[in-house]
């Protein structure tokens, strides 16, 4: 953890808080996030306790807070930057009330909410939340298989840097061809750092998956992956 913490700094945290729970999972009551990946297709590597809903109104802040976050890792919570940096979550699939959701997180646990993003997210004179498909544009899955997925990386990537531009890229479904080229959109789209918000189920050689290593040659850009290779 220290090693990856020292590399990626705050980003480090969205792939860590589904890998922790999930190391647990087998002997928890937590239950998948998304569907069972089938050979070839990703998983959203997370879950969820099955007593989640339960446990207290939406209005409440439930689990860690941004400023239990911020402690915990030692975060300052605000990037200091000349200009806003961007964080990129791709997943798959589509959350269609992620802008809500991220207004509504925001409100609850008491952070400054992000705008909507107003055309191209690198010229937005302040951090706002934008939300694009794998090709850049609107036309999003009808499946919302990965929602819950989705909604703890964005929500916890703005909690851990309060003044980032968030750009969430969703794939059109969990295929790896389709979540990698979502890789290559959001590093297309200026995202300074990429959480990878999936891990691939494969028997197949890893010479099948080499063709993607030069999408990662950005030595600018900051990837993150909660598993795998």
């Amino acid at each position: 953890m220290t090693t990856i913490l020292r590399f990626f700094g705050a980003l480090a945290i969205l792939p860590l808080l589904s890998i922790s729970i999930a190391a647990h999972a087998a002997a928890a009551p937590f239950v998948s996030a998304c569907p069972p990946a089938a050979d070839g297709r990703a998983d959203c590597a997370t879950v969820i306790a099955k007593d989640a809903g339960q446990k207290a109104p939406f209005d409440t802040p439930v689990g860690l807070t941004p400023a239990q976050l911020l402690k915990a890792y030692n975060l300052p919570g605000t990037a200091a930057a000349t200009s806003t940096p961007i964080i990129a979550v791709v997943s798959a699939f589509d959350a269609p009330t992620i802008a809500a959701d991220l207004r509504h997180y925001s409100e609850v646990m008491g952070i400054p909410s992000l705008a909507a993003c107003k055309g191209d997210i690198r010229e937005s004179p302040v951090p706002c939340f934008k939300k694009v498909d794998q090709r850049g544009g609107p036309d999003f899955a009808a499946s919302t298989a990965w929602a819950a997925g989705t909604s703890l990386k964005v929500e916890s990537a703005h909690a851990i840097c309060q003044n980032c531009s968030i750009l969430l890229v969703e794939a059109d479904d969990n295929w790896s061809t389709n979540d990698f080229a979502a890789i290559v959109e959001a590093t297309e789209l200026g995202a300074q750092y990429v959480d990878i918000g999936f891990d691939v189920h494969t028997t197949e050689s890893k010479s099948l998956y080499d063709q993607w290593d030069p999408i990662f040659d950005h030595p600018d850009v900051a990837f993150v992956a909660p598993e795998g290779e």
